[in-house]
């Protein structure tokens, strides 16, 4: 689902499930720094109705409650329409050129902790 098979390492997952019963996506938080604060999140999903508020909220407090972190990251490529989520929920976007081969840049995605609780995204997480 995410376009390549690589490990992940020590991880924790967060699945979707559609109306059916089926997997829709998921969500892998890896390269956690705990010195630092900062998680790394890679997305895969099969439609774009994945990005509900709920699942948005459960996934930053996981990161930000449950993790301690400061920081949550995710890389893509430049034609991903997840990075209009992640502006809309507050990440500064940086490109870097040739990190994805020769001629494709790779696109980091920064989300600080106060970004987010500023966001119409943030509310308590419930449960």
């Amino acid at each position: 689902m995410l376009g390549f098979e690589r490990g992940f390492g020590p991880c924790k997952t967060l699945a979707f499930i559609d109306r059916r019963g089926n997997v829709a996506g998921g969500m892998v938080f890896h390269n956690w720094h705990p010195e630092s604060g900062v998680i790394e999140i890679s997305i895969g999903a099969h439609s774009r109705m994945w990005a509900t508020r709920q699942i948005l909220q459960e996934a930053a407090a996981f990161a930000f409650t449950d993790c301690g972190c400061q920081a949550v990251v995710a890389r893509t490529d430049g034609k991903n329409p997840v990075r209009t989520i992640w502006r809309k929920l507050g990440a500064t976007e940086h490109v870097i050129p040739r990190l994805r081969g020769r001629d494709e840049a790779e696109h980091i995605l920064v989300l600080p902790q106060e970004a987010f609780m500023a966001s119409k995204y943030a509310e308590a997480r419930h449960g």
